[in-house]
């Protein structure tokens, strides 16, 4: 294990048993010699329970007990991590095949490297890619811009950072229920924070019916706009200003960056439809 970070996995689970033995095979077949995998499970009255039992031995730490909420059990699951870099997989998505040495090694030969993120698949509930999710490179000033007041963000799912970091923002803040990830990529990116983008798909994130993303939009909409808010109050009144400025500048740069790091098919069939391209390309 020599040279090898170690990296703590937490996953929270709620009533999930449908797609939380995916999730956890997901990390587990990883093959890392030095990971932490904690899952920590809010009380499930389904078969969750039997499922974790079943690969109990290979889990650094596990519990199933009344919580207060998704937060509140990744925080807990974090507040007992061990590992240099850690992040957290929800109990219905799943990470690629063997990116975990991938991200290790980023991390190892990029000291100034805090957070490591990818691209991301959307899957449904029988594992079949609905779309795919591609990102760009972190541009220093105007992705910390964007991230804040719109135009730039990175997927939870697909997204590592340093534990050091972490506690030094202070970790989640339990009081969102859906954008506790927004909220804590931001705080990274207010302490200057060194990001470095990975282009390949790095985790899968599922929708199906029971997702919170299918069914907390308004919850998240409200808790974006309060995330967005408290940091527009710490600007004072340059905040629309930063915001137009942004949002802006990112429309017109992205594109670009895209064709230039070879998404050019990918970013087409986004701008024009994959039914147009499907029939003009053979």
């Amino acid at each position: 294990m020599s040279g090898m970070p170690k990296i703590t996995i937490v996953t929270p689970s709620y009533n999930q048993a449908a797609y939380l033995e995916r999730t956890i095979r997901s990390v587990l077949d990883q093959d890392y010699k030095n990971l932490e995998y904690i899952v920590i499970d809010g009380g499930s009255t389904d078969a969750s329970v039997d499922i974790i039992k079943k690969y109990g031995s290979r889990l650094a730490y596990w519990h199933s007990r009344k919580d207060a909420g998704q937060a509140d059990a990744i925080r807990t699951g974090f507040q007992m991590a061990t590992g240099e870099i850690m992040a957290w997989l929800n109990s219905d998505d799943v990470y690629e095949p063997g990116i975990l040495k991938e991200v290790a090694d980023v991390f190892s030969k990029n000291e100034k490297t805090d957070v490591v993120y990818g691209n991301m698949r959307v899957i449904d509930g029988q594992d079949k890619i609905v779309s795919e999710r591609r990102l760009v490179g972190y541009l220093p000033i105007l992705s910390k811009m964007g991230m804040i007041y719109g135009g730039y963000g990175i997927y939870q799912p697909a997204a590592f950072w340093r534990s050091e970091l972490y506690r030094k923002v202070g970790g989640l803040n339990p009081k969102y229920i859906h954008c506790m990830d927004n909220d804590l990529f931001i705080k990274f990116a207010a302490n200057n924070a060194g990001f470095k983008f990975m282009r390949k798909d790095l985790a899968s994130f599922r929708v199906h019916a029971d997702s919170k993303t299918t069914n907390l939009r308004s919850v998240a909409e409200r808790e974006i706009s309060e995330i967005v808010e408290e940091y527009s109050v710490k600007n004072g009144t340059l905040s629309a200003f930063y915001s137009i400025c942004s949002k802006t500048a990112l429309k017109v740069i992205k594109p670009f960056i895209y064709i230039l790091q070879g998404d050019s098919f990918w970013l087409a069939e986004r701008l024009v439809g994959k039914t147009i391209l499907k029939d003009l390309v053979p």
